[in-house]
């Protein structure tokens, strides 16, 4: 299954007529190859074998087709796909964990991370990076000329994205966070601008709905909001 950014992208150049061929990891009893809105997917690999896999299905793709630009998704391992082909060549960069990936993973996954991307700024020179965002355009930036570099800012679709009119309003004011539960997504600062903002107005509620590892992280900071002088807030963690 593609990120949504992805299928937001691609589906829409597919939905035009052009022909996308994604390779994308897979999971138990998935069909090895698939048709997503337009896009031919072609499953290698798990979450954690994706990049050991995916090199050989992209060699062989390539080797059938001639492909007017290649993209690759930089999605924690790198795959260096422009060692693989001559074409226009396109890197999307949603972020780069960096140190951060020792808060996230153990110390041997965090380190195969951290020394994929080290080379990463200056892989190819035909590599045109499009950043998601300041912090990852800057976390990638060291030995490339600003000029090749491109911030692109997610966008939302407002008409899908949306209250439903037919359900009534929650009577205090609500914040809602949607998404995993993970250390690097940083869902403490949302927890810590409620602690904030419930001093001023204490019927203020924040909604998490997700799951993942840190899913605890409101017990903890909930625990530790009375020592740091603020009111304990409200909050609701709902399974996503």
């Amino acid at each position: 299954m593609p990120r949504p950014h992805l299928h937001e992208i691609f589906g829409r150049l597919a939905r035009g007529g052009h022909a996308i061929d994604l390779v994308s990891s897979g999971w138990p009893g998935a069909p090895r190859d698939a048709e997503l809105d337009g896009l031919r997917v072609h499953r290698s690999g798990g979450r954690h074998t994706f990049a050991l896999c995916a090199r050989g299905v992209v060699r062989r793709l390539l080797r059938a087709n001639r492909y007017d630009v290649v993209v690759e998704d930089i999605n924690k391992l790198p795959l260096f796909l422009p060692g693989l082909t001559d074409r226009p060549f396109c890197a999307l960069v949603p972020h780069l964990f960096g140190a951060t990936a020792f808060r996230e993973a153990s110390w041997p996954i965090a380190g195969v991370v951290w020394a994929a991307e080290r080379p990463f700024p200056g892989v190819s020179p035909r590599v045109v990076p499009r950043y998601f965002g300041e912090h990852a355009r800057r976390s990638g930036a060291a030995g490339r000329a600003r000029e090749r570099i491109e911030v692109i800012y997610p966008g939302v679709d407002a008409t899908w994205y949306a209250p439903d009119a037919a359900e009534p309003r929650s009577r205090e004011p609500t914040f809602l966070y949607v998404g995993r539960l993970k250390r690097y997504k940083g869902v403490e600062i949302a927890l810590r601008a409620l602690a904030l903002a419930r001093q001023a107005r204490p019927d203020l509620v924040l909604e998490i709905a997700g799951g993942g590892d840190d899913r605890g992280v409101s017990s903890d900071w909930r625990g530790g909001w009375p020592r740091r002088g603020y009111p304990v807030p409200r909050v609701r963690v709902r399974d996503g």
